[in-house]
C-alpha cells in the first residue's frame, strides 16, 4: 500500500464569513473545522499533513500546533492551485498518494 499525504488549503480570506475569525476555525460540534478535518485526515492514514496558510495565519498556527502538521505559507494570493504548490517544499521527498483537501470541509470523514 502506498503511502498517504494531505495538502489542506486554508490560505483564503473568507471574506464571505464576515469573521475576525479565520474561516477554518469557525466551530462544528464545538470543535473548529480544520481539527475535524485533520482527525479524518489520521484516520485515513495520511502520513504526512501540510496546511497551507495565508491571511490569518496565525490563527491557523496557534490552532494546529499540538498536531503532528506542517505549515506551508502561500504569501501571494494567488489561486487554489498556486495554494497547492505552496506545500511542495514541505513535500520534498515524499513518494505516495496526495490528497488535496479545503480547510472548511469538518465532515470529510477517514473512510472517505
Amino acid at each position: 500500500m502506498r503511502q498517504l499525504a494531505a495538502v489542506v488549503l486554508a490560505a483564503g480570506q473568507g471574506t464571505r464569513m464576515k469573521s475576525d475569525v479565520h474561516k477554518v476555525l469557525h466551530p462544528v460540534a464545538g470543535r473548529p473545522m480544520l481539527l475535524h478535518l485533520l482527525a479524518a485526515l489520521d484516520a485515513g492514514g495520511a502520513m504526512k499533513k501540510v496546511v497551507v496558510v495565508g491571511v490569518l495565519r496565525e490563527q491557523v498556527e496557534a490552532a494546529i500546533a499540538a498536531t503532528d502538521t506542517h505549515v506551508a505559507v502561500q504569501h501571494e494570493q494567488r489561486g487554489t492551485a498556486h495554494a497547492a504548490l505552496c506545500a511542495k517544499t514541505a513535500l520534498a521527498g515524499f513518494d505516495g498518494l496526495i490528497v488535496i483537501c479545503f480547510g472548511d470541509t469538518p465532515l470529510l470523514s477517514g473512510a472517505t
